[in-house]
């Protein structure tokens, strides 16, 4: 019978090691999630498209560049 007890006190412990365990990840979780979230209402450099105007083709580095602008 001491076995049992011993088995069931051990399951009791470990029960109760995981749940604090999962509630101190959860009170971690949630203090970096608040200081790690942006502030509502500020605009980003990527929230915003820029307008580069007309884009041609550079071969030599295989991506679009925007136009030199035309002189008058």
């Amino acid at each position: 019978m001491p076995p049992v007890l011993f088995a069931l006190a051990a399951a009791a412990g470990f029960f109760a090691a995981a749940r604090l365990f999962a509630m101190a990840m959860d009170s971690h979780e949630d203090t970096w999630r608040q200081a790690n979230e942006e502030p509502k209402g500020t605009a980003t450099a990527s929230d915003s498209a820029r307008d580069l105007g007309r884009l041609e083709w550079d071969e030599a580095s295989g991506v679009y560049k925007p136009r030199p602008p035309q002189s008058s």
